[in-house]
């Protein structure tokens, strides 16, 4: 079942957590990074296969520049994203 691995918090100071969620993950799934959640992309100790996606307005808060893989959306989109995954989970 593809899900959308909805991240709140930064992964970086919260490694058992990212743990977790790597073992967690399938082909599948998708991460959206959302809040504090957008700081884990700051360096890139984390290695995903699945698509990352990020909330343009989180974003624009941080003032951080992100690499082209990473897909920046608004809220239109992260409905369908919604809409796509036949769940979501969040992780704070």
């Amino acid at each position: 079942m593809a899900t959308l691995h909805l991240i709140h918090t930064n992964l970086l100071t919260r490694l058992e957590l990212a743990q977790q969620l790597s073992n967690a993950l399938s082909v599948d799934d998708a991460l959206l990074f959302l809040t504090h959640g957008v700081y884990s992309l700051v360096t890139q100790p984390l290695a995903f296969i699945q698509p990352i996606y990020v909330l343009k307005s989180d974003l624009q808060l941080t003032g951080l520049a992100l690499p082209d893989t990473i897909h920046i959306i608004d809220y239109d989109e992260f409905v369908n994203l919604g809409v796509r995954y036949e769940r979501s989970l969040s992780w704070n």
